[in-house]
């Protein structure tokens, strides 16, 4: 059974409240008159081809289609030709255009005279030449012409047209027909849709966790979530998991998950692309803590020490670094985090830009509001000024 693929509503179960539509009404009246006009057409074209349009027939103004532009007088080529029906001789007149039949041809021609005692009439054709012809092979007046439609007028009343139009009308009414029977399965056709791509997506979050835990190296699930995506994704799971996994802020949820990242690489001899990107990853967000302790400085800066980052977001760290110091932070968490911030930039140097400029600069102002001056911190803070001096 073919399924309909337009969809417009579908729950999360799956299922669809839509319902097959009927017709709208336009369309309806459109198929009424499609079918009315090929039967009208038909009609006419059987009796046509039948009768033959030359002879005396059903209606009292006949026509022709001008296929020989040579045989007719005040034609083109393609030219639908409307006869005037004419039953006695007294009725023409010269100066008038007569069409006529003549050895199974049809011709016009103007009356330059007439012979009423003899029923022989006079007439110059399309070769300027006069012959004569007798009324009994005299069709009717030559009326009214209407362009291109001879071709479709000769089309229809031809063997080969009517057995064409007969086709497309017996077409159509099957498409009608087999049409109806669809939209009676429509509504099982969405369902089976909606069903379709309910499993679809179900199998492809199932691929999606398995590939992720295949990678995992002893981490939960929730902790790859930690490391595994961008920065501000990443960021959105450390915080959730300060009510989740029952920490009491996020400084505590950090160190948990920095304390997993460090057991599990600074022992291993070689690192993966894998590897480094989280140990990147937990580097970035060491700027969310509230208190940035000796313990947290040490296992960081032994990780920046195993291996240079990889696809490191500085822009996403200049600001959650910027947001650590633009909080009450003592002059011991800011010598712990300008160590981390100065062995970072001294062993991956590809990652010194305006943003890691712009920290530095932040660090050293924030330095110059401590009102005892710390040799320490000074020093710290000219190491680092020192790193984008020199380079430069």
């Amino acid at each position: 059974m073919e399924l309909y693929t337009k969809v417009n509503k579908i729950n999360k179960d799956g299922s669809s409240n839509d319902k097959p539509m009927g017709l709208k009404l336009w369309r309806k009246i459109v198929r009424i008159v499609i079918i009315a006009l090929l039967f009208i057409i038909l009609t006419f074209s059987y009796v046509f081809l039948f009768s033959g349009f030359t002879h005396d027939g059903m209606i009292g103004t006949r026509a022709v289609g001008v296929y020989n532009q040579n045989n007719f007088v005040d034609a083109n080529l393609g030219d639908l030709i409307c006869i005037e029906k004419i039953n006695k001789i007294s009725e023409i007149q010269i100066g008038q255009t007569l069409v006529y039949e003549l050895n199974g041809g049809v011709f016009s021609g103007i009356v330059e005279e007439v012979d009423a005692k003899n029923k022989v009439i006079t007439i110059c054709g399309n070769d300027q030449k006069s012959k004569l012809i007798s009324k009994d092979v005299v069709i009717g007046l030559q009326g009214k012409r209407i362009a291109v439609l001879g071709y479709i007028w000769g089309f229809c009343v031809s063997g080969v047209g009517v057995g064409v139009m007969s086709l497309v009308l017996l077409a159509y009414l099957f498409f009608i027909t087999f049409s109806s029977i669809k939209r009676e399965e429509t509504q099982n056709g969405l369902n089976l849709l909606a069903e379709y791509k309910r499993r679809r997506q179900e199998e492809k979050a199932r691929k999606k966790l398995i590939k992720l835990l295949k990678r995992t190296d002893g981490f939960e699930y929730r902790e790859t979530r930690m490391l595994d995506g961008t920065m501000g994704d990443n960021l959105i799971e450390l915080i959730s998991a300060t009510t989740a996994d029952g920490h009491l802020n996020v400084t505590e949820a950090y160190d948990c998950l920095l304390e997993k990242v460090y057991k599990t690489y600074i022992a291993k001899e070689t690192l993966s692309r894998i590897d480094r990107t989280r140990i990147s990853n937990v580097i970035e967000l060491s700027g969310v803590v509230e208190k940035f302790s000796d313990d947290l400085a040490y296992k960081l800066i032994d990780l920046i020490l195993k291996e240079t980052v990889h696809d490191f977001d500085t822009a996403g760290y200049e600001k959650l670094c910027q947001k650590f110091m633009a909080g009450p932070v003592c002059e011991q968490d800011m010598i712990n985090f300008g160590n981390v911030l100065f062995t970072l930039i001294k062993k991956n140097p590809k990652i010194k830009n305006a943003r890691i400029k712009k920290i530095v600069f932040v660090y050293t102002r924030k330095v110059r509001e401590y009102k005892n001056s710390n040799i320490e911190l000074e020093k710290i803070a000219e190491a680092l000024k020192n790193l984008f001096t020199y380079s430069n």
